[in-house]
């Protein structure tokens, strides 16, 4: 057992320290939390790197990142994906504190790369700092919006961070006795591109969320159009009675008479058709709007009652109009087909409201208790109340909303005159 092992296992330890520490800070776990286990992942992948190093003689950082990922993978049973992600996200750090840490120490010293007193210093401080970013800052939050599929930016953030990260340690590894100038100029260079890919990540996500916008207008049009048809129908409608209000007048002989035919032909009109006209036409989403109208007609041909309780355009600017249209119309469907099968008073209410700076859409609907472990279950893929080969709306709805970290939606049971309502409701501060 040569120094250059023994150097290359301490070394490789307790960087390996830096990055189990940072990783538990990801997944917000306890540092003494599976003691063992975190031990064993250390030293063997320590030992392998060192054995490794004592035979090639050279470092191989991608190789050494190919082992960390498969004993993640195999020690602590998760996937690939999140191994690389956390791996990424922590390596990026430590090599960050790590390349300041001997920036600083170059000032100073003159042979900073063969001095043992400033490897050690820089090891120290970069567990030092590790566990001040453990304890002070809460990292969980930022891992779990960049595991998310959905959030392409934030992962081509990390994965380019990473790049020019290990591309700048490599070129100052590789070429310490050069000019620093020559470490800025690449500095700026990869600056450049990344900022460049970044500008075209975000400017195709744009082009997608056009592209999502356009279809959900041709999904939804169809609605509008209807809406529209029923408004001049209902406008043709009204020019009708205000002519035969006109001519009640000619027809009836005294007062009374008069009285009781205007009576009689405004009990009529169907008040709350034109109150839920109105609630709708408030709504600015037009397309929302459209949607509700269909449902309505739709869920009066089933004997359900639909009531819109609208006092503000509730969620513009929280997400895009299509995506809350695709919400409300997941939701909507499933308390129709919820109601229908309930034996009780078939109604649902649809709610847009602001409530102390929090806006809300509230969907609830009659139908019988569900347990709170029920209700939990909904949103996972293909759970349904309804039985087999359904309830994959609802899961829809919670990835929609988890790519928005300022939207949450809760489903519970509240009682309403004697009737129990299934609520499911969206709020957004």
């Amino acid at each position: 057992m040569t120094i250059e092992f023994l150097d290359s296992f301490l070394s490789t330890l307790t960087e390996l320290v830096c990055l189990l520490i940072l990783r538990k800070s990801f997944i917000a776990k306890r540092l003494n939390e599976n003691i063992m286990g975190n031990f064993f992942v250390l030293i063997l992948a320590s030992l392998v790197i060192a054995v490794r190093y004592e035979i090639f003689k050279d470092t191989q950082l991608i190789f050494n990142i190919m082992i960390l990922i498969i004993l993640l993978v195999l020690i602590f049973k998760m996937s690939f994906y999140e191994a690389i992600i956390q791996l990424m996200l922590a390596l990026t750090t430590v090599m960050t504190i790590e390349f300041i840490i001997i920036m600083f120490f170059s000032v100073f010293i003159e042979n900073v790369k063969g001095s043992y007193l400033v490897k050690c210093g820089a090891i120290s401080l970069t567990i030092l700092f590790s566990l001040i970013i453990y304890y002070k800052v809460n990292l969980k939050k930022v891992y779990s919006q960049i595991i998310k599929k959905e959030n392409k930016v934030l992962k081509f953030i990390v994965i380019n961070s990473f790049i020019a990260v290990f591309s700048i340690w490599f070129y100052w590894d590789s070429n310490f006795n050069r000019q620093v100038y020559n470490l800025i100029y690449i500095v700026l260079i990869l600056v450049i591109i990344l900022t460049t890919n970044l500008v075209s990540v975000i400017y195709l996500e744009k082009i997608d969320a056009q592209h999502k916008a356009l279809e959900a207008y041709n999904k939804y049009n169809p609605y509008v159009e209807e809406l529209i048809k029923e408004i001049r129908k209902e406008q043709h409608d009204y020019k009708n009675r205000l002519h035969a209000l006109m001519m009640l007048p000619e027809v009836c002989d005294n007062y009374d008479d008069l009285v009781k035919e205007i009576q009689e032909y405004t009990n009529n009109y169907k008040k709350e058709t034109i109150d839920d006209k109105i609630q709708i036409l408030k709504l600015n989403n037009k397309m929302l709007g459209a949607l509700l109208y269909y449902k309505i007609n739709q869920a009066k041909e089933m004997g359900i009652i639909i009531d819109c309780e609208i006092e503000d355009d509730c969620m513009e600017g929280c997400m895009p109009n299509y995506e809350i249209v695709d919400i409300v119309g997941i939701l909507v469907d499933n308390a129709i087909e919820a109601t229908a099968t309930y034996t009780g008073n078939k109604h649902i209410k649809i709610e847009f409201k602001e409530k102390k700076f929090k806006r809300y859409i509230i969907i609830k609907n009659t139908f019988y208790f569900i347990e709170k472990q029920r209700l939990e279950k909904l949103f996972k893929k293909a759970y349904s109340t309804k039985g087999s080969g359904r309830g994959y709306g609802l899961s829809n709805v919670e990835g929609i909303i988890n790519k928005y970290p300022e939207i949450m939606i809760q489903a519970y049971n509240e009682k309403n005159y004697n009737e129990n309502y299934v609520v499911f409701e969206i709020s957004c501060e």
